[in-house]
């Protein structure tokens, strides 16, 4: 219910509030912005995960043209042009926290950005 909705983002807000770094309070905000898209709020959580990745230097666009998305798309795969999935497979694992709450944040939110704008 709503009350008990309101609660559990004030806990959440609390743990963020007093988080001695922001990589401490990545895992409370991944929590809020699930919670918010959880309730439906898929603006909201988009928003909040929008601003933890303009916080972990993360150059990401709510509403990019086509023409952006295609480029983007274009150097990835430029990129990528000599990479086989298995050189791709044996590359060391992601260990960095500020990348890994990054790509955790990214994947989140795409279910909500897909839900605002299909």
């Amino acid at each position: 219910s709503i009350g008990l909705f309101e609660k559990n983002l004030d806990h959440v807000n609390q743990v963020i509030s007093n988080a001695e770094t922001f990589n401490d309070s990545l895992r409370a905000y991944a929590a809020k912005v699930h919670a918010l898209g959880s309730r439906g709020d898929f603006h909201d959580a988009l928003q909040q995960g929008v601003a933890v990745l303009q916080k972990l230097d993360v150059d990401i666009s709510t509403n990019p043209s086509k023409m952006k998305i295609t480029m983007n798309w274009l150097r990835t795969r430029w990129r990528l042009r000599r990479r086989s999935v298995e050189s791709l497979m044996r590359l060391p694992e992601m260990n960095d926290p500020q990348k890994l709450g990054a790509m955790q944040m990214l994947n989140l939110i795409f279910l909500y950005a897909v839900h605002i704008k299909p």
